[in-house]
């Protein structure tokens, strides 16, 4: 294993459980959301609201669901922003992958696209 990654496996771990659960924790939010809206829409108390309210009651509902989406986004944001590859591992991790194709390619004796 890379040192780099031997050093830092513990922490990648624990950052892409931690973002892993707490996107999780939003897509359930999202869903309760979701079913809140839906039973705005079947309620009595909807069907006798005028058109504007109906539009404020169901643009309140939509705005929740569009920050819990940006919420998700911006937890995924951050996780890439702290689980950057060093600029130098990312070359090398590059040129092994093309030489362990290079070594499967002279194993079996197929190029790449031959089937």
């Amino acid at each position: 294993m890379h040192p780099f990654l031997a050093r830092y496996r513990k922490a990648f771990d624990v950052v892409m459980g931690a973002s892993t659960r707490r996107v999780r924790d939003w897509e359930d939010i999202i869903k309760e959301l979701h079913a809140d809206r839906g039973a705005l829409l079947g309620s009595e108390r909807f069907s006798e609201m005028g058109g504007v309210e109906r539009a404020r009651a169901l643009r309140a509902v939509d705005d929740e669901i569009a920050s819990a989406y940006a919420t998700i986004e911006a937890i995924l944001q951050d996780r890439e922003r702290v689980l950057r590859v060093p600029r130098r591992f990312r070359h090398r991790a590059r040129s092994i992958r093309r030489k362990a194709i290079q070594a499967e390619d002279e194993v079996t004796g197929l190029k790449v696209g031959d089937e």
